[in-house]
Parts: structure tokens; C-alpha cells; sequence
């Protein structure tokens, strides 16, 4: 399991914890890769910028780089909706990006925890998909909320299908963003009651949940 080294340097590795996934030791390894063109010499230090021939470092030229590869990045369609505040929007904007700080998330970034269930059913890692969608409370949401609209005959099965809701229900052009707000603000309270459970004294109310959600969008 130790990473690659090159020929001729020697490392002594201490570690605040053990190497706990693949991921990790494929980094190390790839530090590992790295340090192997490393030649040292009694020369100056010197400072390159391999973008261009010159070598040569310019705000510029960084931010054209950095605007290539963010072009490259895989991204979801987000429609923003103005009916619901700017931090509902956001909320689910990260969520379609996978930017909540689940537990399954804090933990590939290396935050050591108890545990990366789910806080509320303990049923399965918490990740996105399952605190939105798969997660018993989630469910129960979402099927109050398509009785509440009367949507019939349709089940969210995944947390793309959920966000984009709106595309697979039948409903007259002037109540699609209002339909839009409901499942904004279905996402944005999920999260709040999870937040909630995990971390308040007092196990917050479930049956006022449904009902929080309705409050906010009248």
C-alpha cells in the first residue's frame, strides 16, 4: 500500500489516521509519480508557468485556463425560479451539484466522523439521493406533497427526477413556477429538518414538516 517513490529519496510517513480508501492512496501514489521527476540541484529557485512557450505567469492567461476547464466540467441545467428566495435557489442548485455537506460528502473530503449513515433513518449512507429521496421521511414528503397538487401516477425514484419534477406533471403554463416553488421549497425544508435532527437537543415535530411547506408557499 505504499505510494510510488523515487529512486534515490527517502520519506519517513507519519499519519494523524490510516489511509481509509482507494481514493487516498491513489493521491498518494500520484504525489508519489510527481516527486519522481524531481531533480534538485544547486541552482537558484525559479518560479515556471508551463501555460504558454514562454513560460512566463499572467492573471490573464490563468483566467483563460480556468475558463477552458470549467468549460470541460459536466454540469446539470438549474432553472432559477423567482418566486422563492435567492437561498432556496441555492440550496437546490447545490444539491443538483452534490455541494451539501451530507455526511457521505464530509467524509470523502476527509473530515473524520462517527458515522456516514443517515441521521434520521439509519438505513443507508446519507448522501444526497437518500436524504431527498430515498429516505423514509423523504418518501412521505413527496407523496403528501403530489396528493397535495392531486399528481397522480407518479413516484420520484431519484434526485434529478425530483428537482425536475415539473417536467413529468401535467399542469396549465400559469402554475409551473408555482409548482417549481413547491418542490424548491420541499428540498429546502427536508434539509432544514435534517439539519434539525441532527444536531438540535429536541427531536424537531415531523408532522408539522407538511405543513411548513405549505405555509412557505402561501
Amino acid at each position: 500500500m505504499g505510494p510510488i517513490l523515487p529512486p534515490g529519496l527517502h520519506f519517513h510517513l507519519t499519519w494523524s489516521r490510516s489511509l481509509r480508501s482507494q481514493h487516498e492512496i491513489d493521491e498518494l501514489n500520484e504525489i508519489g509519480s510527481l516527486l519522481s521527476n524531481l531533480h534538485l540541484s544547486n541552482s537558484h529557485d525559479t518560479w515556471d508557468c508551463y501555460l504558454n512557450h514562454s513560460h512566463g505567469f499572467s492573471v490573464n492567461l490563468i483566467r483563460k485556463h480556468i475558463i477552458h476547464q470549467s468549460h470541460n466540467l459536466p454540469s446539470q441545467l438549474f432553472k432559477w425560479n423567482n418566486l422563492v428566495p435567492i437561498k432556496v435557489n441555492i440550496n437546490t442548485w447545490r444539491i443538483l451539484n452534490q455541494r451539501m455537506p451530507t455526511r457521505i460528502n464530509l467524509d470523502y473530503r476527509g473530515i473524520d466522523l462517527n458515522s456516514v449513515r443517515c441521521p434520521i433513518c439509519d438505513e443507508d449512507v446519507e448522501t444526497e439521493d437518500h436524504i431527498f429521496v430515498h429516505c423514509n421521511l423523504a418518501r412521505k414528503i413527496w407523496k403528501d406533497v403530489l396528493l397535495w397538487w392531486k399528481v397522480d401516477n407518479i413516484n420520484v425514484l431519484s434526485l434529478l427526477e425530483a428537482i425536475n419534477l415539473l417536467d413529468k406533471v401535467s399542469l396549465p403554463p400559469p402554475l409551473f413556477a408555482l409548482f417549481d416553488a413547491v418542490v424548491q421549497a420541499t428540498l429546502w425544508f427536508l434539509w432544514r429538518y435534517r439539519n434539525e435532527f441532527a444536531f438540535s437537543p429536541k427531536i424537531p415535530n415531523l408532522d408539522l414538516l407538511f405543513n411548513d411547506i405549505k405555509l412557505f408557499f402561501f
